[in-house]
């Protein structure tokens, strides 16, 4: 990309410059010169006054080689002065009218507007984030009167998904990419909706967007997921993992997961720790390797110290005062829930102990586990202790049955007539 002006001193100069690119069909330094982080400082001494006056005719005049993209440079200048004083709801209206107005013309053109498609669509979600912010929306909260607000992340969202439509289905042969297929555009622009969708927690729109890429079909006409540009590869591995969490498919998640840390770029320290975050406890639950104190220590995740402990120690009490420590930490991070699954192993762990302390007998009387379970810090009953055994039974943790009127667990020693451990390895389950 050649070098471009630090700053222009009127608009007339910067839609110049805009339809220079325009004409010369280069997307990806169009889509830069339209971006938000290069027009805050580029147009950063241009007045409202001269923004509004006889802006939209002098970009159709302008424009006249290509009339549709003239409403989307309008837009973007006016979304400028709004970013400017920091007007975010209004600037996402302005960023919305200039995507809307592209994707009347993207239908027409091959992928060389890609990078223009792709630097609109982050904007719109950057905007549309601070705009909810601005307006102190919580994604997905209803109103006092109960009926459901859209927010700005929500429509950022809906406008990508119609605009997908247009690159997924495009008949074009996608090899070579000179041949122009749109559908090149497919996993930026899925990328940029999956980061609205777990924002505004609209998990379930995440599957619609996925299909299509995890699909095979004819090699001509699709695109293997190695073709991708590495960075987005890494994207879009990380929040499926997540979604494939969501699942509970944990071997997926955590192949996705091991594929964004050993190809995310080093130099992406947060993006290094975002992954991990997630990485860090899903191991644990599986029963690999615990990461060390120093790679916690380096990238910054020492709350994770506290529930290795917790787990090596077995006890409830010293993994529950992990939580309240460490509550907020957990609930930015989305993974509270991902935590709290982790208590499984404590309580199998307890129930192993309690096994051991009374000679491997393959009876334990619940009773005996509900004690355990007191001494560990953990207040509670035989009802949900028969419940956590069942719990563990279900999740295939532990090989056993209850029986005599749900007192008795008694476990299988033997599985094809040869000894079998009734606490099988948590890899082995996974």
């Amino acid at each position: 990309m050649e070098d471009l002006p630090e700053k222009f001193s009127s608009t007339a100069e910067y839609i110049d410059t805009l339809v220079s690119y325009l004409e010369h069909w280069d997307g990806d330094t169009l889509g830069h010169i339209l971006s938000l982080s290069y027009t805050d400082k580029a147009l950063d001494g241009i007045s409202k006054v001269e923004v509004s006056q006889a802006l939209e005719a002098s970009c159709a005049t302008k424009c006249s080689s290509a009339p549709g993209f003239a409403a989307v440079f309008t837009c973007v200048v006016q979304r400028s002065a709004m970013s400017k004083d920091r007007d975010w709801q209004a600037a996402f209206e302005h960023q919305k009218r200039a995507f809307d107005a592209f994707s009347k013309v993207f239908k027409s053109q091959t992928n060389w507007c890609l990078g223009t498609m792709i630097s609109l669509a982050r904007d719109m979600r950057i905007i549309a984030r601070k705009a909810d912010k601005a307006n102190e929306l919580d994604a997905g909260d209803d109103d006092d009167d109960g009926s459901h607000r859209q927010t700005a992340l929500d429509q950022a969202g809906s406008k990508m998904i119609s605009l997908f439509a247009a690159c997924n289905n495009d008949p074009t042969e996608c090899f070579p990419y000179e041949n122009g297929s749109r559908k090149w555009g497919t996993l930026p622009l899925v990328n940029q909706m999956l980061k609205c969708f777990f924002i505004i927690d609209k998990v379930h729109l995440v599957a619609p967007v996925m299909n299509p890429l995890e699909m095979t079909g004819d090699a001509a006409y699709a695109i293997s997921m190695g073709d991708w540009n590495m960075s987005d590869q890494v994207t879009y591995n990380f929040f499926t993992a997540r979604e494939f969490l969501n699942k509970e498919d944990y071997s997926k998640a955590e192949e996705r997961l091991n594929f964004c840390l050993a190809n995310c770029h080093q130099a992406a320290e947060a993006n290094i720790q975002r992954i991990l975050i997630f990485l860090v406890p899903l191991r644990l639950m599986l029963g690999k390797a615990v990461p060390s104190s120093e790679l916690l220590l380096r990238h910054s995740l020492e709350a994770f110290s506290d529930f290795i402990a917790a787990l090596r120690s077995g006890e409830l009490a010293v993994f529950n005062a992990a939580v309240q420590l460490h509550e907020e930490f957990l609930s930015q991070n989305g993974i509270f829930l991902l935590i709290l699954k982790l208590k499984s192993l404590l309580y199998r762990k307890l129930l192993r102990r309690v096994w051991l302390l009374r000679d491997r007998n393959p009876q334990i009387q619940i009773e005996d586990f509900c004690s355990a379970l007191r001494l560990s810090g953990y207040d509670t009953d035989l009802d949900e202790a028969e419940c956590i055994v069942h719990n563990l039974i279900e999740a295939k943790m532990l090989r056993a049955k209850v029986i005599d009127h749900r007192t008795t667990v008694v476990l299988q020693l033997k599985v094809a007539g040869a000894f079998a451990d009734p606490f099988p390895p948590i890899a082995a389950i996974s």
